[in-house]
């Protein structure tokens, strides 16, 4: 008999949670590449990028909630998720 040991994200992890912590790593990883993609846009009429950004994880869907100057900068943060 052998024993299996499983770490992930530097934590060891049970054969029967491997799953579940792989969900939590995708789930975290897919928040920081997309408010990274916010916080990188810029406003072309002032200048300015998103403030305030929020981030709200249901059902696994993510929904943003920002501060914009404007309409534009708006209009260019949802332009950056298509």
């Amino acid at each position: 008999m052998f024993k299996l040991d499983w770490k992930f994200n530097g934590k060891s992890v049970r054969p029967g949670q491997l799953g579940n912590e792989l969900a939590k790593a995708i789930e975290t990883e897919a928040l920081t590449a997309a408010t990274k993609t916010v916080s990188s846009v810029r406003c072309q009429v002032h200048g300015k990028h998103p403030t305030d950004i929020r981030v709200h994880v249901n059902g696994g869907q993510l929904r943003f909630q920002y501060e914009a100057c404007c309409g534009r900068l708006t209009e260019a943060v949802e332009k950056s998720f298509q």
